[in-house]
């Protein structure tokens, strides 16, 4: 009889905002903050201050320059992708969405790190080689550079 109670008054409490401490799982749209699970914020905001028995959890807008997806219990924003030099922007950044960068035609690009100081890898972006002085075998992708190769002629004198 008391966990039928329980239970009422825990649903009751859902249904009203309250955070919830008889559920192990917290639902799809809350997340757990030590013991209690508390309503998510939804995508472009942030939490603020986690819930509390008797609080709703508080959530604050992502600043610019940064953006969160769905429903999350995140304390940050992410920050959004800058496109790198040769790469333009496919779809700009909003509170719910990070950018979106894409490779133009003619450029390729790829990824370099230091492995001696074992940096983080950096993506560079730089235009297709043109082969003025030879012939090209294999164009570029997005990931690779053209192929070239160069003919030499070499002519004999077969007048003896």
């Amino acid at each position: 009889m008391f966990i039928q109670i329980l239970f009422l008054i825990c649903s009751v409490c859902n249904t009203y905002g309250v955070a919830s401490t008889a559920t192990p799982s917290c639902a799809s749209d809350e997340y757990r903050a030590g013991q209690v699970c508390c309503f998510a914020c939804p995508g472009g905001y942030r939490v603020r201050k986690d819930c509390r028995a008797t609080l709703n959890t508080l959530c604050s807008k992502c600043p610019d320059g940064t953006f969160k997806e769905g429903f999350s219990g995140q304390k940050q924003c992410s920050a959004c992708t800058k496109c790198v030099r040769g790469q333009k922007v496919k779809k700009f950044c909003t509170p719910t969405s990070d950018t979106e960068c894409e490779i133009p035609d003619g450029f390729f690009c790829s990824e370099s790190a230091d492995k001696d100081t074992f940096s983080e890898a950096t993506l560079s972006c730089q235009s297709h080689t043109i082969c003025d002085s030879g012939v090209q075998i294999k164009p570029g992708t997005d990931s690779t550079d053209s192929t070239c190769i160069k003919y030499h002629w070499f002519t004999e004198d077969i007048r003896g």
